[in-house]
């Protein structure tokens, strides 16, 4: 009997070893199986790295390059902006809100007179196709020839030209004619803010006929309308100061409460209060309290803004 327990014992612990060793098998190929998969683990989050270290270097370069393509698009339109006014009873203020905007303004001069054409104008929207329209403006302009002997027919030439061929952006414009012997400006208006008259008297808005923007309508349909581009004239008063801007400059805001607009915050005081001012100086503190007033030297739209002295 003893000995029938004894083999019996040895044959239980022999089942036992064998149960523990096929465990002990079982846990190195478990050990191995989870080794290798850890290694396939780090490989794959090495290359993942990689891959996003390589797409995080290809978006840097395209970084790079957009900027530099932006800067080289704004040396271009620098090209298109007059550095200074050709008279010296004008002076202009433009800050675009980023590296290139749609605002634009020019001067056109006259054979064998002292006549001086001031034109403004604003695109709808922002940035490259805002710019790639302005410079379509200033080529209009340039090939205008006697068109810009009558406000009127500008706008209507520059309407037929752009009418389709914006991208669904529109603009705003404003062509003026001063006349420093007369005082006389003649003047047509397509959707832009009319001048502004500062005098002894006060600041206010001169009045005359306002078409639509360009490039909205064909001049066919404005005139099948009668809302055709027509020209107005006035005398400006004698020592005042005529003021053309962009929206961005009266419609700028507080950045701490962008309910107010520069326009609604006395302007039209401040303007008048800086009647007696060079073009020169009034700019300059005109800017100086458009900043106090944004709290900020960042805009929300370019600012554009020219100043006439009339003698």
């Amino acid at each position: 009997i003893i000995t029938t327990f004894h083999m019996t014992s040895l044959g239980l612990l022999a089942y036992i070893a064998l149960i523990a060793l096929d465990l002990s098998m079982r846990s190195l190929d478990a050990f191995d199986q989870v080794t290798r998969l850890t290694d396939n683990l780090e490989s794959e989050v090495e290359k993942r790295t990689e891959e996003l270290q390589n797409e995080r270097d290809l978006l840097q370069e395209k970084n790079v390059m957009i900027q530099k393509e932006f800067d080289l698009a704004w040396q271009i339109q620098k090209e298109l902006i007059p550095l200074a006014a050709p008279v010296d009873y004008i002076y202009t203020l433009y800050k675009p809100l980023q590296s290139i905007g749609g605002d634009f303004f020019d001067f056109l001069r006259f054979r064998n007179s002292d006549r001086i054409g001031l034109f403004l104008s604003d695109v709808s929207g922002h940035g490259v196709p805002a710019a790639l329209v302005t410079s379509m403006v200033k080529t209009i302009v340039l090939q205008s020839g006697p068109r810009r002997e009558e406000p009127a027919e500008l706008m209507r030439y520059l309407n037929g030209i752009l009418t389709g061929k914006t991208g669904g952006n529109f603009v705003t414009a404003l062509y003026a004619i001063y006349d420093p012997h007369t005082r006389e400006l003649v003047y047509s208006n397509a959707g832009h803010y009319f001048p502004v008259v500062i005098d002894e008297r006060g600041a206010s808005a001169i009045q005359g006929i306002r078409g639509i923007p360009l490039a909205i309508l064909e001049n066919e349909q404005l005139d099948s309308l009668g809302k055709g581009y027509g020209t107005s004239r006035t005398i400006l008063p004698e020592k005042g100061k005529v003021l053309l801007f962009t929206d961005g400059l009266i419609e700028a805001t507080d950045v701490n409460n962008t309910s107010v607009y520069f326009e609604d915050a006395g302007f039209y005081d401040m303007l008048h209060s800086l009647r007696d001012r060079s073009c020169r100086d009034f700019m300059t503190e005109l800017y100086r309290r458009l900043l106090k007033f944004r709290g900020s030297d960042s805009f929300e739209d370019d600012v554009c803004v020219i100043c006439l002295d009339v003698t």
